[in-house]
């Protein structure tokens, strides 16, 4: 009996994860042991995993992401993480520190205790916005001689065409 088990689920296990999925019924389960958690290493990259075992793809995809876009110079965007169709997590967290953001497509929550109640941990603020203000080193303004030179031309042009269209109504 025991080898039938193993057989069955050694893929599973050999993965080592911290959760484990079930696709009928659509929960991803946080292991008893663990104590922090990771939304992309633990939760996302472990479903891309478990989704290439078996036949685990005639289920309907758990997790979806938003972010990782470049942004120049080796820096990217913040990452979000949803959990989609009906998918959720269950996981204690008065025992688990989560680090990443992870919502719900779905719910009001993407989190639920072991008996799989709501729970509504603390909201972050995923939004970033960050300011980069470059100028130049020294600011030159306009001599005298410019400003005037820019007044008179502008106030000219401007007399003449008003000249013109006044001739070219007669």
């Amino acid at each position: 009996m025991a080898a039938l088990v193993w057989g069955a689920w050694s893929p599973d296990w050999a993965l080592g994860n911290k959760v484990d999925f079930d696709g009928a019924s659509k929960v991803i389960y946080v292991h008893p042991e663990v104590t922090e958690l990771d939304i992309r290493n633990d939760v996302y990259s472990s479903w891309v995993e478990w989704l290439e075992l078996r036949d685990n793809s005639k289920f309907l995809p758990a997790i979806r992401y938003s972010g990782l876009d470049p942004i120049g110079a080796g820096s990217y965007t913040g990452d979000i993480y949803f959990l989609t169709n009906g998918w959720k997590l269950s996981i204690d967290l008065t025992k688990v520190k989560v680090t990443g953001v992870l919502y719900s497509d779905n719910y009001s929550t993407a989190y639920y205790s072991p008996t799989l109640q709501p729970q509504y941990p603390a909201t972050v603020a995923a939004l970033v916005n960050t300011v980069t203000v470059t100028t130049p080193a020294v600011i030159v303004p306009p001599t005298a001689a410019e400003v005037a030179d820019a007044v008179w031309i502008h106030s000219f042009t401007s007399k003449l065409l008003t000249v013109a269209k006044f001739l070219g109504l007669k």
